[in-house]
């Protein structure tokens, strides 16, 4: 493996926007959300104020990420999660099972609700029922009648599908496909170093074997970035396999980024020597740096 996770000078980012028609928006409202939703993921979600963002955790009992929602802080009770469509269902009804009496409504709202990223553009809209920053970054709830109208306010680029998902695989942001729930621990997901886990924060599911990897243990497998010279991008949940035949790493996602070339975004082991497409011995990975640093501790 040629590439490390050490990413020693930021990526450069074009100003551009992208409709994310994949996503579901789920909003969750109420006296108790911060503390219910605190509660419930791996993140500090009370430190997170109005008009920011987490991409954190939802883990089971055993520590492993079940969903990997982005929230989104509008107010003081009011909350977006940003996860894909076809886990909101899921989502929603496993958070409402842990309501109990606490003042919270959880609704699916991806019938009239849709989600903007704006990359480099620094102004907001009062169309937009709530933006967040990350860096340069802004995430946008908008309702879907004015989407059309919020994408030709700025004179940038409008990205498809596959380079906006090219855009989040070289920000290093994990995705979760709903075929890969339940396999990995949230740092193996580098959401210790994305500030999606907390270590000072009090009990969530799973919470006990996380601070364990921490505190007595070590992190054996990361995500990482590729390229890979293949004219089709690898489905999330193909395995990456070592010389000696064995799976070293997992696709999360991957896109086409150059005529017959894709990026890719995968977790695996530290010590993985050089690595192929599982059936495809000659589709080598040639490591990329991530914008980030870590020590894979």
């Amino acid at each position: 493996m040629t590439g490390t996770l050490d990413g020693t000078a930021p990526l450069h980012y074009s100003p551009s926007q992208s409709q994310r028609t994949t996503l579901a928006v789920i909003y969750i409202s109420g006296a108790d959300a911060a503390d219910f939703l605190h509660g419930q993921f791996s993140g500090d979600v009370r430190a997170l104020r109005a008009g920011q963002s987490l991409l954190t955790a939802w883990c089971n009992p055993k520590g492993r990420v079940l969903f990997l929602p982005r929230l989104l802080r509008d107010g003081a009770g009011e909350f977006y999660a940003l996860l894909a469509k076809d886990q909101a269902a899921g989502f929603v009804k496993r958070l409402r099972m842990f309501t109990l009496r606490a003042k919270v409504q959880i609704e699916d709202r991806c019938d009239n609700l849709g989600v903007l990223v704006s990359d480099g553009v620094v102004s907001s809209d009062d169309r937009a029922l709530a933006h967040a920053i990350n860096g340069e970054r802004r995430w946008l709830v908008v309702p879907q009648h004015h989407i059309a109208a919020l994408l030709q306010t700025h004179a940038v680029p409008l990205l498809d599908d596959n380079s906006a998902l090219l855009a989040d695989i070289r920000r290093g942001e994990p995705l979760l496909d709903g075929r890969l729930t339940e396999q990995f621990l949230p740092q193996e997901l580098n959401l210790d170093i994305l500030a999606g886990v907390s270590f000072n924060k009090g009990c969530y599911p799973g919470q006990e074997i996380v601070a364990r990897v921490k505190f007595r243990g070590a992190v054996k497998r990361r995500v990482q970035r590729f390229c890979l010279a293949a004219p089709t991008p690898p489905t999330p949940g193909t395995r990456l396999l070592g010389s000696d035949q064995v799976a070293h790493g997992t696709v999360l996602a991957a896109a086409s980024c150059a005529d017959q070339q894709c990026e890719v975004l995968a977790v695996v082991d530290l010590d993985a020597g050089e690595l192929h497409l599982a059936g495809a011995d000659h589709a080598v990975l040639s490591g990329l740096p991530l914008p980030y640093a870590s020590t894979g501790a």
